[in-house]
């Protein structure tokens, strides 16, 4: 399907009240729009969907503008200028796999998502041509979430977040330029894993606050409170050795990781 909201689902129209019906169980794919490729405009819960192979020209891959809750969703393979997998979605985004979208310009899995992302799969997300592969402009928590493999040409992992960034592992994220894992994020980082990301300067953290029980690969004032040893993850590049087949990967720290009972 094709239209200029929701190629999918379309709520509501600019301006106006949108729905608050419970979108939950479907498979949403191959639709096209100028913005919101997959959903739009729909306020009430999204949980348990298919969200793939969307497209728009502009903002929102597979969701636009959505304000409910945002649950337990596969959102995948989307594309789209800004936001490819998600796009100024303002309710909490929890338990869902967002992966493989791919934006053109900022935020190939979240763009400007103002609500609490908990307890995600960021991976393997793309914005190459600005930054923030996984997440760009979120304001709100981001907690409890694997951000891995994702890559842009700033902020592979997180760019320009400015809400507390709490007990999540970012692994294997890259940017052309600066600050592969974290890029310009302001706010409070504390109990996360920062390992394994590559870019031309500073691969780790950007112009971004300084981390507290944490681990940061190669942070030279590693101490008290930020560990620079190995995490010594379960097996991070998962039994077929391949660390770009993120679904089999396990990041679960082992007995004799130095990251143990290591947070506050």
């Amino acid at each position: 399907m094709t239209d200029y909201y929701g190629g999918g689902i379309c709520g509501g129209v600019w301006g106006e009240s949108h729905t608050h019906a419970t979108i939950q169980h479907n498979k949403i794919m191959g639709n096209r729009a100028s913005m919101g490729g997959g959903i739009a405009f729909c306020d009430g819960a999204i949980r348990s969907n298919t969200i793939t192979a969307n497209t728009c020209r502009n903002e929102g891959g597979g969701l636009y503008w959505c304000d409910g809750i945002i649950e337990n969703n596969t959102v995948i393979e989307n594309s789209a200028y800004h936001g490819a997998g998600l796009y100024q979605c303002f309710g909490t985004i929890r338990n869902n796999n967002i992966c493989d979208n791919v934006a053109e310009a900022t935020g190939g899995g979240l763009f400007e998502c103002g609500a609490a992302v908990r307890n995600n799969v960021i991976c393997g997300n793309s914005a190459d041509v600005s930054g923030g592969g996984g997440l760009a402009d979120c304001s709100g928590p981001i907690q409890n979430n694997l951000v891995a493999r994702n890559r842009g040409y700033r902020g592979g992992g997180l760019y320009y977040c400015g809400g507390p960034i709490e007990n999540n592992t970012i692994d294997h994220t890259s940017a052309s330029v600066e600050g592969a894992a974290l890029y310009r994020c302001g706010g409070t980082i504390r109990n996360c894993i920062i390992w394994v990301n590559n870019a031309h300067d500073d691969p780790q953290l950007y112009g971004s606050s300084t981390p507290d029980y944490s681990c940061v690969e190669d942070w030279a004032e590693a101490g008290k409170t930020v560990i620079g040893d190995d995490p010594l993850f379960v097996d991070p590049d998962g039994p077929d050795d391949d660390y770009r087949t993120y679904e089999d990967n396990d990041y679960h720290l082992s007995q004799d990781s130095p990251c143990v009972d290591a947070g506050e």
